[in-house]
């Protein structure tokens, strides 16, 4: 392979590295803005429904989590609408972010840091190998370049 294809795909797998940093961080300030003014409370689950569904030809067990969470005393429940493949248990607690102006309005916290922390490694991920193909490149730019110094032999002395 030659020195500038491996320096082309470097840019492009640092260009794509640095890409994905900029959508995450865009994402979590998105996510940071919009949900600024919630409250954090914790919900419960309550119930949890099960249904076999067919996935690409297989049986797919999903889950349908019912939630409770109090806000000033009045309670608010939700399920989910789309099954999950994580199981989950009665009486097992969440964090939660609510809107103050509208507590029925929710989201599960931290699902923001899973996105980031997929981004990073994402980003990680590409960004080595655009290093290590950099690498590989000058080295190769190198060994046909640079010419070898030649070492001359000294006579020693035993």
């Amino acid at each position: 392979m030659q020195a500038g294809i491996l320096i082309g795909l470097a840019a492009f797998a640092i260009i794509v590295g640095i890409v994905i940093i900029i959508c995450g961080n865009h994402f979590q300030y998105s996510a940071g803005e919009t949900y600024s003014s919630y409250k954090r409370n914790n919900a419960v689950v309550t119930d949890v429904r099960t249904e076999l569904e067919e996935e690409n030809g297989f049986l797919v067990r999903r889950y349908y989590p019912k939630m409770e969470y109090k806000v000033d005393g009045k309670e608010y429940v939700f399920e989910y609408s789309v099954g999950t493949k994580d199981s989950y248990e009665i009486g097992e607690k969440f964090v939660i972010m609510y809107n103050p102006d509208d507590p029925s309005q929710y989201v599960l916290a931290n699902k923001e840091k899973t996105v980031m922390i997929i981004c990073s490694v994402l980003a990680g991920i590409a960004i080595f190998f655009g290093v290590a193909l950099l690498a590989a490149a000058i080295d190769m730019f190198r060994k046909r370049y640079v010419p070898r110094r030649k070492v001359k032999a000294k006579d020693a002395d035993v």
